[in-house]
């Protein structure tokens, strides 16, 4: 039933969570095999064996799923995440602005969109769509990392600083953080304040 293969997906989600993709695989074939007609199966089956590294099995997977669900903006985004990975980026890019066509307010989507804008040197664009997935989802990391990182490739300094001293404020325990925000100091021309954010990250 419907019902019985749903509580399949849900097992098989939580097992991938947990790093246990060879546990969660079963699971979602399961699913498949209960509800053929159901895209979720094939969607979590796709999201397992992509993070497993088989881009090729993942990405029928996907497409079988889009085809029973064409309406999910969920399995636009992950698809092209997949599709980013294999550097099928227009392919990609156009996953994540149908994503958005179907809910405008998908951070995910809109962090995604904004890297595919940015690999193609449309900063401003980038930095509106990571501006707006923040507003959606304060603390996004990745909008928030790729907002500073965009910023800084504009040569907007401050802003940059600002948005990695954010970095800091929410992940204090990540020497990433503090190396790239040294680095927008010491382009500044504030080397002490530079070197401090560097032994603060040595020292992690």
């Amino acid at each position: 039933t419907t019902d019985n293969a749903m509580a399949q997906f849900r097992v098989g989600t939580a097992l991938r969570l947990r790093g246990k993709a060879a546990e969660a695989i079963p699971h979602f074939k399961a699913v498949i095999e209960a509800a053929p007609a159901l895209a979720d199966g094939y969607y979590g089956l796709a999201v397992t064996l992509e993070g497993q590294g088989r881009s090729q099995e993942a990405a029928r997977l996907f497409l079988t799923a889009l085809s029973l669900s064409p309406w999910d903006p969920r399995i636009h985004t992950d698809y092209g995440g997949l599709l980013w990975a294999m550097d099928r980026r227009p392919e990609a890019e156009a996953q994540y602005s149908e994503a958005l066509q179907l809910d405008p307010d998908s951070p995910e989507a809109l962090a995604n969109l904004g890297v595919a804008l940015s690999a193609r040197g449309d900063l401003d664009g980038a930095i509106a769509r990571f501006t707006a997935a923040l507003r959606l989802k304060p603390g996004y990391s990745e909008a928030l990392t790729r907002l500073a990182e965009s910023f800084l490739r504009q040569g907007r300094l401050a802003d940059a600083e600002a948005k990695y001293r954010d970095c800091v404020r929410l992940w204090p325990a990540n020497a990433e953080m503090r190396i790239n925000l040294g680095g927008v100091l010491w382009r500044q021309g504030r080397a002490n304040d530079a070197l401090a954010q560097y032994r603060e990250a040595a020292r992690l």
